[in-house]
């Protein structure tokens, strides 16, 4: 009787540890597809530094709750994005990029 308990215990805390991956995982999965939806690709670097490059702070905000760029990604001339950001003036963009890159 007590492995039947310790089993069905391990099995709610398994399936508690999972739902909670998943609610962790929504946000990331969300901005995936608005990125998609917006004909970009969360993974690619070079579509990163162009919304960087043009100030969209909407897309740059999807690629990195996206987590499928490096926010310290930098181009073929060693220029980084928030490197970028600051050449643009964008302050919020700079934050933004900022934030990301401590974590």
């Amino acid at each position: 009787m007590i492995s039947i308990g310790r089993t069905l215990l391990e099995l709610q805390q398994k399936q508690a540890r999972a739902e909670r991956r998943a609610l962790g995982d929504a946000p990331a999965i969300r901005a995936r597809k608005d990125l998609a939806d917006m004909g970009l690709t969360y993974h690619d670097k070079q579509q990163f530094l162009d919304a960087v490059r043009r100030g969209d702070l909407i897309a740059v905000r999807l690629f990195l709750t996206g987590r499928g760029v490096d926010p310290n990604a930098a181009d073929v001339w060693g220029t980084s994005a928030l490197d970028l950001a600051k050449r643009n003036g964008n302050p919020e963009l700079v934050a933004l990029l900022e934030g990301a890159t401590r974590k």
